[in-house]
């Protein structure tokens, strides 16, 4: 089984809801000019109005598993 596949079957079983979006590219075009960023953190309203904070992150073959780790819990804990 590929990798991604297996990890889309992970999670699926792990978190217990559909993830809809997740992460991207997003923007505005005015007709004349693109303003977009890359989401990697952002709050979700759902249909019920719940609020989810959403976190992404990029995990390589090079990734170090602390390093990677750390930079979650920075990512996903707010001040």
């Amino acid at each position: 089984m590929k990798p991604k596949k297996k990890t889309i079957e992970i999670l699926e079983k792990i978190e217990g809801y559909e993830r809809g979006f997740f992460s991207g590219v997003f923007g505005y075009f005015d007709g004349k000019e693109l303003d977009s960023a890359v989401m990697i953190r952002y709050i979700e309203q759902d249909n019920n109005s719940n609020l989810i904070y959403k976190s992404g992150g990029g995990i390589t073959s090079d990734s170090d598993v602390l390093d990677e780790y750390n930079e979650m819990i920075d990512k996903v804990y707010i001040p």
